[in-house]
């Protein structure tokens, strides 16, 4: 998504469609918490512990400031036929990036 929010070249309105309620929670409920407490979080019997891919959700929030972001969860593995074009292409991806390693 980072990646995406990046190639806009201008402020504009943007529907993110995705499959990943971690991504869709993160960025729309917990980042604010996360900022707030210092980027920790509390886990459970372990106390406070930094939000894993801090660097990450820190540029994915300071993309989308720029847009007018509309996040919409859609079931993964499902019949949404652009959800499943985007796993293909992604799935296609990963393989041949493990073929060049």
């Amino acid at each position: 998504m980072i990646e995406g929010l990046r190639a806009l070249k201008e402020s504009c309105e943007v529907t993110v469609r995705t499959d990943s309620q971690y991504l869709r929670n993160g960025i729309e409920k917990w980042i604010h918490k996360w900022k707030s407490e210092n980027w920790l979080r509390k886990v459970k019997g372990q106390g406070k512990q930094p939000v894993k891919n801090q660097d990450l959700w820190e540029e994915l929030d300071r993309l989308q400031e720029r847009h007018e972001v509309h996040w919409t969860w859609v079931k993964g593995h499902g019949d949404d036929i652009d959800n499943n074009r985007c796993d293909r292409s992604a799935n296609q991806a990963a393989r041949s990036q493990c073929k060049t390693l």
